[in-house]
């Protein structure tokens, strides 16, 4: 009987910069929230629930908790939860939806001197395209960002480009205002591609993140906890990044603490990859797991405020 908690696991790395968001952190803190809930539990025979522990791969790029929640991973569970380090503190952060997106365009090959008229540069139409997104960026609103990069843009400059790509990401508060920002990124994409007579493809929208929820019941039962052990708030909870537990917040209450380590470096920076890996970082962790683990007992303790979520 009695509820189950799920903790959940991040360990997945960035290209070149490594652990600069810190899942090596997130992963040593829900282990260490399990061991103890663990412990308490086979201490106490009075505490009743199941503790289950999910590790999730890809949260970066490939949203892993999607894939989970696809293959019915968190069916049964009353409250999901995890930690994640970075500079500053907020117990019940907020995060926008994210979108991402691949376009593929596709031109025509010639001789960038002898033949260019008889070519379709696709770079150009890439090109393009970026340029309309970034002038469509002065009218958008403040908490929401587009952001892409171009990953194939020919090979040699005398061959006119046939091929080019563009990574997109798009973001917003809600779902909702993502897609519809999402259709003005249509617009300055295709129009890109129109000008430059070349083919348009969107590979696929990839999974896509859902803004995250944070129970309001959990997240405070959490607060309490984390103040106890010298951690405390300290940001205007302007919402940022996201994260593809925003979609399991959706499925169940859940939370997604925000706790600092002893650094100024922002997430996804070289300085960040070495505070994630500093001794200094090992307090706050074990921090932020206690709070983790006394939350998840609570819940055990009294299922009956788990009637109060959402």
């Amino acid at each position: 009987g009695g509820p189950t908690i799920a903790v959940l696991l991040e360990y997945d790395a960035l290209p070149e910069v490594g652990h600069a968001c810190g899942h090596n952190l997130i992963a040593e803190a829900g282990l260490a929230a399990a061991i103890g809930i663990k412990a308490a539990m086979e201490a106490d025979a009075t505490i009743r629930g199941q503790l289950l522990v999910l590790g999730t791969p890809a949260e970066e790029n490939n949203g892993g908790k999607i894939d989970l929640i696809r293959g019915g991973a968190f069916e049964g569970v009353a409250a999901a939860m995890m930690v994640h380090p970075t500079n500053f503190t907020n117990s019940s952060p907020q995060t926008l939806s994210k979108m991402s997106v691949s376009v593929n365009f596709k031109g025509q090959p010639a001789h960038a001197a002898a033949f260019p008229w008889q070519g379709r540069n696709a770079l150009d139409a890439a090109v393009s395209a970026y340029t309309n997104i970034a002038m469509l960026r002065q009218q958008i609103k403040s908490d929401c960002r587009v952001h892409a990069i171009l990953t194939k843009g020919g090979s040699v400059p005398n061959i006119i480009p046939d091929e080019a790509t563009l990574e997109l990401y798009v973001r917003a508060p809600t779902s909702q205002e993502m897609h519809a920002l999402f259709e003005r990124v249509r617009a300055c994409v295709e129009s890109g591609a129109k000008a430059a007579e070349c083919d348009l493809h969107f590979d696929g929208e990839r999974s896509s993140y859902d803004n995250l929820i944070s129970d309001k019941v959990i997240a405070e039962i959490y607060k309490g906890f984390a103040e106890r052990m010298g951690i405390v708030d300290y940001d205007n909870n302007n919402p940022a990044g996201s994260t593809d537990m925003g979609n399991v917040s959706h499925l169940v209450p859940s939370i997604h603490p925000l706790y600092a380590l002893p650094t100024d470096a922002p997430n996804h920076s070289r300085l960040f990859t070495e505070a994630a890996g500093s001794p200094s970082a090992q307090g706050p962790t074990l921090g932020a797991a206690k709070a983790l683990a006394l939350t998840a007992l609570a819940l055990m303790r009294r299922p009956g405020v788990l009637e109060k979520t959402h």
